[in-house]
């Protein structure tokens, strides 16, 4: 194959930037679930579906008793892979959301609540919150439609608004995470949390990736902020354990690397290439036995190198080539120079051969991100 003469775009095939995502510190999940183990259209067992008493209270607008229904039903909360209305909603995470069937067409239910079924115990000595995404449309802009969080200290007997109700309109679609904290319910028992729907003639309420955490103030620092493939990077925090356990790179065992491990401290590097997506982090310790894994939700960006400069740009085969570029790990790589060529032609792709490979770090680069000890799985 014949080398070009002008060498005007770079393929890095191998080199991986990875970013840390800053986030608010929490520790302790006590409740998790995007969706996943639903059968749609029917509500896995974590959830409980109530609507409105009456048909009288519906067509009157007034909200009534909400009594328990199987989700199956037309109309109110059920699990969905897309969206109608408005058309071709996905959902945030994985593949499954819950949806408030609200649409102006479907009128059996003008309200229902969506509630966890199982008891929380909030007995802990720090702070609560409660953690999900909804989606917003810009359709139907003079619709009430709107989605108002609840909590119960009683076993879902009676409820109480978490804040504000939150508008399903707005002028900027796309999904929304919200943070709701709960500092005056810290120490109760029996507690459940809930979202009541209230359609307001326009399109359906989606929601996915709904959480409760407890917060206790601490967060895990990443140090350098980024992951580049073979680069060493230092985890530090606390009650990691004295005994060497495993890092995982989503659910991935093989993708870390440990290279040293202490019950502050965890220095590891990135030990293969994997696909550019947002990843969770999760630490394993080994002791002490029973120890719940850390778990650090969408804590990792995979993304490409981010070369500066080509120098030079053009020349002969043979020409020595000089790539500055951030991020790219200690760890050799491939590099490919693609031509450019009129329309209609294919691309010319040529290797090159790798004559050095260094990594150039961001200077004082460091991230912070949530650690979260994981009592309920189902996330990615």
């Amino acid at each position: 194959m014949k080398t070009p003469s002008r060498l005007p775009v770079l393929v890095l095939a191998v080199g991986i930037l990875a970013s840390f995502a800053p986030c608010a510190p929490a520790v302790g999940i006590l409740f998790w679930s995007d969706f996943e183990e639903c059968s749609p259209p029917q509500l896995s067992g974590e959830w409980v579906v109530e609507y409105p008493a009456s048909a009288s209270a519906v067509q009157e607008g007034l909200a009534g008793d909400l009594v328990p229904h199987e989700a199956s039903v037309a109309g109110g909360w059920q699990a969905t892979t897309l969206g109608a209305h408005p058309e071709g909603v996905t959902p945030y995470s994985e593949s499954l959301m819950a949806v408030f069937r609200g649409w102006r067409e479907v009128p059996e239910h003008t309200s229902a609540r969506l509630s966890t079924a199982a008891s929380m115990d909030f007995r802990y000595p720090a702070g609560l919150k409660v953690m999900f995404y909804m989606y917003h449309d810009s359709g139907y802009p003079e619709s009430k439609d709107s989605l108002q969080p609840q909590i119960s200290t009683d076993g879902g007997s009676t409820w109480a608004d978490l804040g504000e109700s939150i508008p399903r309109y707005s002028e900027t679609p796309g999904w929304t995470r919200y943070d709701i904290f709960l500092d005056g319910y810290v120490g109760l028992t029996d507690m459940r949390i809930g979202f009541l729907a209230n359609g307001g003639d326009g399109n359906d309420i989606f929601l996915d990736m709904v959480g409760v955490a407890a917060i206790n103030g601490s967060t895990l620092d990443c140090t350098p902020g980024y992951l580049g493939l073979g680069t060493p990077f230092t985890i530090t925090g606390a009650k990691f354990g004295v005994k060497k356990g495993t890092v995982l790179l989503g659910s991935d065992a093989k993708a870390i690397k440990v290279i040293s491990w202490s019950d502050s401290a965890i220095v590891c590097a990135l030990k293969k290439t994997v696909a550019r997506s947002y990843y969770d982090m999760t630490i394993v310790p080994k002791v002490p036995v029973g120890a719940l894994p850390i778990w650090v939700p969408d804590a990792v960006s995979i993304e490409q190198p981010d070369p500066q400069s080509m120098t030079p740009e053009s020349g002969p085969p043979g020409t020595l080539v000089t790539l500055p570029c951030r991020t790219m790990g200690t760890k050799k790589g491939t590099v490919e120079l693609v031509s450019s060529v009129p329309p209609g032609q294919e691309e010319v792709y040529t290797r090159c051969k790798v004559k050095s490979w260094m990594d150039r770090p961001y200077p004082e680069s460091r991230s912070s991100f949530p650690s979260f000890r994981r009592e309920h799985t189902g996330h990615r």
